[in-house]
């Protein structure tokens, strides 16, 4: 369910998401031009491929308006609003089995006044393994961080890569900055591993997950420049 929470932590209202799902990275995000609320993951039930994308739009006082889903097996992980390009979610689409699970990276466009979701663009490296865990669009780009399997690690199934990608936020079909690649950043993905990013003094900056040179798991923050290029850690 969402719930909807006053400053002071009293809760003002709720409501169900049908046919919602405790798998995958749910997200939400807020849409100033329609006072609108949008929550996105994972939904199964019997008008669903399996475990579909979905967004699900709330009203200002916290009634559901719609629900929207994509098949072909899809799960969201991130969520983003701007006012010029719109509302941007970023996610992967299954193409397999595997040891992490094979996908292609996938960027929807989803449009509040029709209730429509529309892929974009998907993004394979190669190996099988591609996902989006964090949008954030800046200056007429959508920045997507996730995780990718280099072909170094093909037939091990892992480390994974930290990816960075750059897309047009006029079509969201383009790659127009990297993609940039950390290499062997997590050993596996493990189905809520989100990597982040945020924009702040000219300047990307991500935020996920990493395995340690002991096998721990800590946190990892990476710098990039606003072309996408890494700076430092």
């Amino acid at each position: 369910e969402l719930a909807r929470y006053s400053s002071a932590g009293q809760l003002l209202s709720k409501a169900a998401l049908p046919d919602a799902t405790k798998d995958g990275i749910w997200s939400i995000s807020f849409d100033t031009p329609t006072s609108q609320t949008f929550a996105i993951g994972t939904a199964s039930g019997p008008y669903t491929v399996g475990e579909d994308l979905v967004v699900y739009a709330f009203s200002s006082q916290g009634v559901m308006l719609s629900s929207t889903g994509y098949s072909v097996g899809s799960n969201a992980a991130a969520i983003a609003a701007d006012s010029i390009s719109g509302v941007w979610i970023t996610g992967a689409v299954q193409t397999g089995g595997g040891n992490n699970g094979q996908a292609s990276l996938g960027l929807w466009r989803y449009n509040p006044q029709t209730s429509l979701l529309s892929l974009t663009t998907t993004y394979a490296r190669g190996q099988g393994f591609d996902l989006g865990t964090g949008l954030k669009i800046n200056g007429g780009t959508i920045w997507v961080a996730g995780l990718s399997l280099s072909p170094a690690n093909a037939n091990s199934g892992g480390p994974l890569d930290l990816g960075l990608w750059g897309f047009d936020a006029a079509t969201g079909h383009n790659l127009v900055a990297g993609p940039s690649f950390r290499p062997n950043f997590l050993q596996s993905f493990h189905g809520k591993t989100a990597a982040r990013v945020l924009v702040a003094g000219g300047s990307l900056f991500v935020a996920a997950p990493r395995t340690g040179r002991s096998g721990e798991t800590d946190l990892g923050l990476i710098q990039f420049d606003a072309n996408g290029n890494e700076l430092l850690d």
